[in-house]
């Protein structure tokens, strides 16, 4: 599925990046990623930036909720 990145919470204190971010699929759902969820062939998680185009393989967790695995950056 492709989507975008909107959102990377950073730490209040450090105002460094807390390791995981939430993309927005092509159908509207919001998902989580974890920085372990990122392909090793795209960039290193810190040179992500809200609204990088983005691929990811989705993944509904019942407890969990929405999840987003394998994301790689799309290059365009």
């Amino acid at each position: 599925m492709r989507g975008i990145v909107v959102r990377i919470p950073t730490d209040k204190e450090t105002g460094e990046c807390r390791g995981f971010l939430f993309v927005r699929g092509e159908d509207g759902v919001d998902r989580f990623v974890h920085r372990s969820g990122l392909q090793q062939t795209t960039k290193s998680f810190e040179q992500i930036k809200v609204q990088d185009r983005v691929e990811f393989t989705p993944l509904d967790d019942a407890l969990k909720g929405p999840r987003a695995i394998e994301l790689r950056i799309v290059v365009t």
